[in-house]
Formats: structure tokens, C-alpha cells, sequence
């Protein structure tokens, strides 16, 4: 599979000016994969895999054949 570098990712999450929560994390990513799945006749979807696992993306998966 390669080298995997770990890759640093900083969040922060802001509900007010006076509440943030800040976090820092290291992530690797071995395999990510996309494939399309057909829904019904007329219509496909994408599958989405990171490390094996399915994961939904949100409007990031909009396909048109």
C-alpha cells in the first residue's frame, strides 16, 4: 500500500464567541474508494469507502449518466 504518513487535522468547533472547542488529531488513510451503484433503472448513487468503511458524504455524491 505505500508510505502512510500520517496527516495532521485541526477542528474547532464555535457555538459562541465565548464557547470553541479546538481539536487536533492525527489521521492516516490507507484506501478510499468510490463506486457506482445503480439505485433504481434510471437513477445511480455513489458509494463511498474510507479504510473499508462506508461513509456518507452529503451532496458530494451526485452523479449524472
Amino acid at each position: 500500500m505505500g508510505n502512510t504518513e500520517p496527516h495532521d487535522l485541526a477542528l474547532s468547533f464555535e457555538v459562541s464567541e465565548r464557547f470553541r472547542i479546538p481539536r487536533n488529531t492525527h489521521l492516516v488513510f490507507r484506501e478510499i474508494t468510490c463506486r457506482k451503484w445503480r439505485a433504481c433503472s434510471d437513477r445511480f448513487k455513489r458509494l463511498f469507502k474510507v479504510n473499508g468503511k462506508n461513509i456518507l458524504i452529503r451532496g458530494g455524491g451526485w452523479t449524472r449518466t
